[in-house]
């Protein structure tokens, strides 16, 4: 009497009988559906011969499943899906993987699938901008003779950012009311300078020098929360002086990265 392999379900034959054509076909058929070490089928077409550890794609759920190791039934494997985060799958699954291609953020589905709570990665946003910028302005503005830095980005799936900021500063006044401001400011929308606020320079994000008419580098940050994920913004950096004629800053820089 024939028997099957435990693995691929092939068929042995035993002893003297005849091998029919049909068996070699039969094992030729499941071989090659074994190739590559994944077998195709539907949700509703799942291998009836397993074993632990065997692989199978749905080709209707997306999902790669694996048998668990008592071979007694399948577990949810992991395949990591290319998407926007305004793009997110609407079939999702606990466990799910997407990675988001605007924010550069993977992100997992959680454990009851009705949420994305995991998130990993996400981008960075540098600019360094070494000309000089003037002003004598007591307000907070761009000054003259130079650029400020100035960066859109898209906000991560947590909704929050961290933004670090440096400068070298100077003043021509060197009385203790001779002060000068850096401070972010940050918009709605990817026209840096442009839209909505979300907040306005103040003087407690700013990092600030006095009184001194010698040429200092301080760096600030702060965190940035409530953003809508996936919506675009802009910050860009202001300056002013208080008491000073005239305030000088060079070697400015930006950083924005996910929190």
């Amino acid at each position: 009497m024939s028997t099957l392999t435990p693995r691929l379900g092939l068929t042995l034959p035993d002893g003297p009988e005849e091998y029919s054509i049909s068996i070699v076909n039969g094992n030729a058929t499941l071989i090659d559906a074994d190739l590559g070490g994944v077998v195709i089928c539907t949700s509703l077409t799942r291998p009836s011969t397993t074993y632990a550890g065997m692989l199978a794609f749905e080709t209707d759920t997306g999902m790669l499943i694996i048998r668990d190791g008592a071979n007694t039934g399948w577990i949810i494997g992991t395949t990591v899906t290319t998407c926007t985060s305004v793009t997110r799958p609407t079939s999702t699954h606990a466990g799910m993987l997407i990675y988001e291609s605007d924010t550069q953020c993977l992100v997992m589905r959680n454990s009851s699938n009705s949420g994305w709570v995991v998130r990993l990665g996400g981008q960075t946003y540098y600019q360094t901008i070494n000309d000089t910028s003037n002003t004598s302005v007591t307000s907070y503005g761009l000054g003259t003779g130079g650029a400020m830095p100035g960066i859109a980005f898209i906000a991560p799936p947590v909704g929050e950012v961290f933004i670090h900021y440096s400068c070298g500063m100077t003043t021509n006044s060197a009385a203790a009311a001779g002060t000068v401001y850096y401070a972010p400011r940050c918009r709605n929308g990817s026209a840096i300078g442009l839209g909505t606020d979300v907040f306005t320079p103040s003087d407690n994000d700013a990092i600030s020098h006095a009184g001194h008419l010698f040429r200092v580098r301080y760096g600030g940050h702060r965190m940035v929360p409530s953003l809508t994920p996936g919506a675009a913004y802009n910050i860009q950096m202001n300056v002013k002086v208080f008491g000073a004629a005239t305030g000088t800053f060079d070697s400015k820089k930006l950083i924005i990265q996910p929190a």
